[in-house]
């Protein structure tokens, strides 16, 4: 048991004040009491099972709305490269249906590996002595509006579209600076780099901080917020980077 936790214990906090269901709702509004009550005792099945339907729902309706060839189409278009041979075409639509079909899988995934991310980084650079499960609780209830609204937000304007097959389904929402860039005349690197400053994932980043202050042993949020904001950093370079040499 880590230092937090023992804390926590010693000092009688140990007993959850909140639903499952509460703490969805409550990362909207009162996102300080979520996390505090996650301190006490870390859960996120609820929240994990809400991201991965959502990430199942939001992919069924792209695949039967947009389509895959509009899809494979939009790739081709961003790429600036000629359209490969049909049998390439073939291989890539199913690439395509197979990354929305396991979108659930990839969410759940991706929660993990961030979880195991920070949690290195909180213990080793902010001296704590998290768990990994507490980490994982943090994570999952951070990235929850970002997952949840994305994925509302595109199906609703989806579903509600005249022309879905034209649906810019690489960039769909206007929640960052790329949305407002033509991907056919914007610079890779720039756009690349719009897409990371987007509203949902500074939420997502602020909310995880939060999450680091309240479940953390004397964390401050400076701090907290600090050592988010440098990994979030340190990812940007890294895209930017990438997109440079494709």
């Amino acid at each position: 048991m880590g230092t937090t936790d023992s804390a926590l214990v010693a000092a009688g906090n140990n007993n959850r004040r909140l639903s499952s269901a509460g703490r969805i709702a409550g990362i909207f509004y009162a996102p300080g009491a979520v996390f505090e009550d996650i301190g006490r005792e870390p859960h996120m099945f609820l929240c994990m099972g809400l991201e991965a339907l959502l990430a199942f729902l939001g992919g069924w309706v792209v695949l039967n709305r947009v389509g895959v060839n509009a899809i494979l189409q939009q790739n081709i278009a961003q790429s600036g490269r000629p359209a490969p041979p049909p049998q390439a075409m073939a291989a890539a639509a199913m690439g395509i249906r197979v990354s929305f079909l396991l979108a659930p899988l990839g969410v759940v995934l991706m929660l993990l590996v961030l979880a195991g991310l920070f949690l290195g980084c909180v213990n080793f650079i902010l001296g704590q002595e998290l768990r990994y499960k507490t980490m994982l609780a943090v994570t999952a209830h951070a990235w929850l509006p970002l997952l949840a609204l994305a994925n509302v937000l595109a199906m609703i304007a989806i579903l509600l579209s005249a022309h879905p097959h034209q649906f810019a389904i690489l960039n769909p929402l206007a929640t960052n600076i790329s949305f407002f860039f033509d991907p056919a005349t914007t610079p890779k690197v720039l756009y690349v780099a719009g897409q990371q400053f987007d509203v949902l994932v500074l939420w997502a980043l602020g909310l995880l901080a939060l999450g680091i202050h309240k479940v953390g042993q004397n964390v401050k949020l400076g701090s907290a917020l600090g050592l988010v904001g440098g990994m979030w950093g340190l990812w940007l370079l890294v895209r930017v980077a990438i997109a440079a040499l494709m």
